[in-house]
């Protein structure tokens, strides 16, 4: 628990975002055909229905135990691959999977905070991710396509940096868990 700590504490310390990103017109233009644009700017991270959900996403963490609450979250992220899978026989366009894939990701995020028994380990947790995303909820969809756009990814493979992103926990909390 001390070490989980300590690293949190460390992450919040290091973890900020040099530039701020806001979603934008002008900030996604370079990156989306105006369409795009526009439905990105009306898009809502709540889950899609055409998307589907990892297995038991409905029930949630099973305890308020932090362990299994981690447990859950990376069950639920590691599901993200074989539903991207299915996701593309169904003929459903990148755009569409990486908002799938984004939404199941930032859901799970979400379910699993509302479930921590602490409430002084999910603010601090917030407290990271607006330091680091500018929102206390971890990155928008906006944020994370402004982002892989300055990285120089367009179209098709600035979704896909997104799908892959929303497949990858970060691995120091991995380690963070462990006794």
């Amino acid at each position: 628990m001390v070490r989980a700590l300590v690293l949190l504490f460390t992450l919040l310390v290091t973890a900020s975002c040099s530039d701020t990103i806001t979603c934008s017109e002008a900030q996604l233009s370079p990156c989306l055909p105006a369409a795009e644009v526009a439905t990105l700017l009306s898009f809502s991270a709540n889950p899609q229905p055409e998307c589907g959900l990892p297995m038991d996403f409905e029930k949630g963490p099973p305890s308020d135990d932090n362990e299994a609450i981690r447990i859950w979250y990376e069950t639920m992220v590691a599901e993200i691959p074989a539903l991207e899978k299915a996701w593309q026989e169904a003929g459903i366009d990148t755009a569409q999977r990486a908002r799938c894939a984004f939404s199941i990701r930032h859901n799970a995020r979400l379910r699993a905070r509302q479930a921590m028994k602490d409430p002084s380990q999910v603010n601090a947790l917030e407290k990271r991710d607006l330091a680091k995303y500018g929102h206390p909820d971890g990155p928008t969809f906006c944020w994370l396509v402004v982002k892989n756009c300055r990285s120089g990814k367009t179209g098709t493979a600035l979704y896909e940096a997104i799908i892959q992103s929303a497949a990858r926990t970060n691995p120091a909390f991995h380690k963070s868990e462990k006794k």
